[in-house]
């Protein structure tokens, strides 16, 4: 599963709703499992998140990151290109996590199009 899928904005409600699903005991021990991985990989991709904006945001004369009066942080346009490509880079690593198919995961699994969509890769058909 690509990083950007689990970075989704949609990816972790998607999940917390699988989770409340009534599965089996077995596939209900591997999806925990899995979550906590993805977890631990989030807090990385956070942290380096962090890390890439702190290093290329415009810095106050102090060093700390200069904020809009917005709260909002600004990157210098001679940055944003190698910024972006490093978000690139990182979105397309590749996370070992189990997949599940739609028949482990029992008859009474209740999901949209749309959701099933988000959790493609993780749900196979």
């Amino acid at each position: 599963m690509k990083l950007s899928q689990m970075v989704d904005s949609r990816f972790k409600p998607t999940v917390e709703k699988l989770m409340k699903q009534p599965l089996p005991i077995k596939v209900a021990f591997r999806l925990k499992g899995s979550l906590k991985k993805m977890e631990e990989e989030l807090n990385k991709y956070n942290e380096l998140y962090k890390e890439l904006i702190n290093r290329h945001a415009n810095k106050k004369e102090d060093g700390s990151v200069d904020l809009t009066p917005d709260g909002m942080v600004t990157i210098p346009n001679e940055q944003i290109v190698l910024v972006n490509k490093e978000l690139s880079d990182l979105h397309s690593l590749e996370i070992e996590i189990d997949s599940f198919t739609v028949d482990e995961l029992g008859k009474d699994l209740v999901l949209t199009v749309e959701e099933l969509l988000v959790l493609e890769g993780f749900i196979l058909a």
